[in-house]
């Protein structure tokens, strides 16, 4: 059995409708170009642009995708959280069944909205994050909130947006924005993953703090974001 992971989303066949490849190529960040990262002068990142060279960063194929996601990967390690995500679509999401593959979308907010927070919770999931999650679906399935209007926002209104909902401060705002807006400005610098891995290659492997981290990802201007990711993604690659 497969599963959808943190990264993706399986929401439909393959199709030659417009709308099936443009959601693709979203989702691929097809339209990301990493020139202006590659032409930072950082001796220190240099090796590891050349090793991913072209790697674009995914983003979710909504914006209440990534919040969920966010939601249940607050203050727990990615291990755990990949575990309760594969839960939630297994439990809770539609299914594609390809060959001898079966697949599991990230189950909409419909699916999601009305359920007992005890369903959540029989998966793994904190009573608060069930209820952060039953929320937002709720106020989606209800035409009450809209999350794929914040990609029509600047990045600075679209995060205070995020911020008041509930549930929702300032690292899962930045990681909405990065993932499933495609912000590659609004770094999470306070995640502890992304200060190991500015630490592993700026501090001798010294864990940065948040200020050491974001002045770091900072000459990546815009793509600071892009440049972290490289740096996660430098553990699976070496």
């Amino acid at each position: 059995m497969a599963s959808v992971s943190s990264w993706t989303s399986v929401c439909s066949p393959p199709s030659s409708d417009p709308s099936a490849r443009d959601l693709a190529a979203w989702i691929l960040s097809s339209d990301l170009d990493l020139r202006p990262l590659y032409g930072v002068d950082d001796p220190a990142f240099a090796p590891l642009a050349e090793r991913l060279w072209g790697l674009k960063p995914p983003r979710t194929a909504t914006v209440f995708e990534a919040l969920m996601i966010a939601i249940i990967e607050q203050q727990i390690g990615l291990k755990v959280a990949n575990l309760l995500q594969n839960r939630l679509v297994s439990r809770l999401g539609l299914t594609l069944s390809f060959g001898d593959l079966e697949f599991f979308a990230l189950p909409s907010p419909q699916r999601i909205a009305g359920l007992d927070p005890q369903i959540l919770r029989d998966l793994g999931l904190s009573m608060n994050k069930s209820r952060f999650i039953l929320g937002i679906a709720d106020g989606v399935a209800s035409g009450n909130l809209d999350p794929e209007s914040l990609k029509k926002m600047a990045t600075e209104e679209a995060r205070e947006v995020l911020l008041s909902m509930k549930g929702v401060g300032r690292w899962t705002a930045d990681y909405v924005l990065v993932r499933g807006l495609g912000r590659y400005e609004a770094v999470p610098v306070d995640d502890l993953g992304i200060r190991d891995a500015v630490g592993l290659f700026y501090k001798g492997g010294e864990r940065a703090t948040a200020q050491e981290a974001e002045e770091v990802l900072s000459r990546f201007g815009d793509l600071g974001g892009v440049a972290a990711y490289y740096l996660l993604s430098s553990k699976f690659t070496s």
